[in-house]
């Protein structure tokens, strides 16, 4: 169509305006935008994808060959080791051949000249045990002796420590007054509870005395221990005590006073700047000094003896003053015939409580 005939047509119909039909702007969509939109999209993910999925294929490719090269494809042995092998099969054959040259020198012997180097063998054998015993013998009494110094050192160390701690002034004398009491009270039946004394004299009373009900009360005793401090932490102990024993026996009163000297050995076991603890034994010696039953007079001259064993706590007040416990634990060898009875008489085996007040000067 000529150039001239499109302009004509242009011109007039450019000032003409036609509606578009419904629905052909959603045909326009539908029927050729949107599958365009389509292939473009595509064709762009084909060209994004295609670079990633070359590259994938070849390094599984080199993924695969280098993986399947042979796990045993170790290096050649070096001169060294070379050297080595030739050194270990160098020695088996000299060991070879002097076993085998022994035992053609040993088939040359005489019997005499085998005997003989046997023999040599065997005092070389003893030769060496006897070193080793003497070695070992050696040792044990390097052993012993070490072990000895040691003990000496321990017993010097401990000297020392004793020697050098001021648990009291030297010389120390403790002074300690104290009082003891023992436990609850002992009834022992009689034989026979009718008895008026008043029909008895003094003379006569003592064949029923053994015979009556008794209730005896624990006892009481009052008295003032010495202490000399002879080594650190060890003291002797002396001094002198009263014990009164009350007992009734059929309703009539008994006083008995003993009194008591004791000597014991005390230990200190520890000491701080306020507290002490100490622990002793010894032996004890009591004599009657006043005795009374109703209206009569009782007499024990016999010398009455036990064994002690006593703990201690001391807290102190002052430098030179404390305050102390003292718990006690008594043996009385009773007599087969006690003379006078008493709380003692019937509990051999006796536990006291003491305490006090200690003076350290």
């Amino acid at each position: 169509m000529d150039d001239n005939w499109l302009n004509i047509l242009s011109n007039r119909l450019r000032s003409e305006e036609i509606p578009l039909p419904e629905g052909d702007w959603v045909h326009f969509e539908t029927t050729l935008l949107r599958p365009n939109e389509r292939k473009h999209r595509v064709i762009t993910w084909s060209v994004i994808t295609a670079p990633a999925v070359a590259a994938s294929i070849v390094f599984a490719i080199v993924s695969h060959f280098t993986s399947t090269e042979p796990f045993n494809n170790t290096p050649p042995p070096t001169i060294a080791e070379v050297d080595n092998v030739e050194n270990t099969f160098h020695t088996v054959s000299v060991e070879r051949k002097q076993e085998n040259t022994r035992h053609s020198s040993i088939s040359k012997m005489s019997p005499l000249d085998y005997i003989a180097k046997e023999d040599e063998q065997l005092d070389n054998v003893q030769d060496q045990e006897e070193s080793i015993i003497n070695q070992r013998t050696e040792n044990h009494s390097t052993r012993k002796k070490d072990s000895d110094s040691t003990i000496v050192n321990n017993i010097d160390n401990i000297w020392l420590s004793f020697k050098n701690e001021d648990i009291r002034k030297q010389p120390s004398i403790i002074v300690s007054p104290f009082i003891k009491g023992a436990g609850n009270n002992t009834t022992v039946k009689g034989m026979n509870n009718d008895y008026s004394l008043g029909d008895y004299d003094n003379s006569t009373i003592m064949n029923y005395y053994y015979q009556m009900d008794a209730q005896h009360y624990a006892p009481l005793s009052v008295g003032l221990d010495i202490s000399l401090t002879l080594l650190p932490k060890i003291a002797v102990t002396t001094g002198v005590s009263v014990s009164i024993y009350k007992s009734k026996l059929s309703g009539y009163s008994q006083k008995v006073y003993y009194l008591g000297i004791p000597l014991k050995v005390e230990l200190t076991t520890w000491h701080s700047n306020y507290i002490s603890t100490w622990i002793g034994a010894g032996a004890k010696v009591d004599r009657q000094i006043y005795g009374k039953f109703d209206a009569f007079k009782l007499k024990d001259d016999t010398f009455n003896w036990s064994i002690t064993g006593d703990v201690g706590i001391q807290y102190e007040l002052l430098p030179q003053i404390g305050l102390f416990v003292e718990p006690e634990l008594s043996y009385y060898f009773k007599p087969t015939s006690p003379t006078v009875l008493t709380y003692r008489t019937e509990n051999p085996l006796m536990f006291t409580l003491g305490g006090g007040i200690r003076f350290n000067f």
